[in-house]
């Protein structure tokens, strides 16, 4: 729900930042026809400006800024979904999962195994594999 409450935040103000160019455009040329002073006129766009300024500095602050506690768990929430690996069999081999090493001082292993007849890559960045042998009794 909170996504949706920032996402209209940002449409409201985008929507009054449209609202401030048509306001001031139409005051100053109502300005220009009356040959009014452009003394109050000014002070009202400098408020207009002022407040969205403010708005956005808000937004930006509640949306991208705002330091984050990672250990209150009202504020984070952490879920791990994992699907087994299904065993490929053939008439020559069979195999969980094949692994391909990197190079350099700390190489990515990159892991493609399949799940639900689905073909799937992770690397070792994202993903720890452990290796078990299946002994026949």
């Amino acid at each position: 729900m909170s996504n949706w409450i920032g996402i209209i935040a940002w449409v409201l103000l985008a929507a009054y930042l449209g609202f401030i160019i048509w306001n001031i455009r139409s005051r100053h040329l109502k300005m220009v026809v009356k040959g009014q002073k452009p003394g109050p006129t000014w002070l009202v766009d400098l408020l207009e400006v002022v407040i969205l300024a403010a708005a956005t500095y808000g937004m930006a602050w509640v949306s991208w800024l705002r330091p984050i506690d990672y250990a209150d768990s009202r504020v984070v929430s952490v879920r791990y979904a994992y699907q087994p690996l299904i065993l490929q069999t053939g008439a020559t081999r069979s195999y969980y999962v094949t692994v391909a090493s990197g190079n350099g001082k700390q190489p990515v292993q990159h892991y493609t195994y399949w799940t639900a007849g689905a073909k799937n890559q992770t690397n070792s960045h994202d993903a720890t594999f452990h290796w078990a042998a299946i002994r026949s009794p």
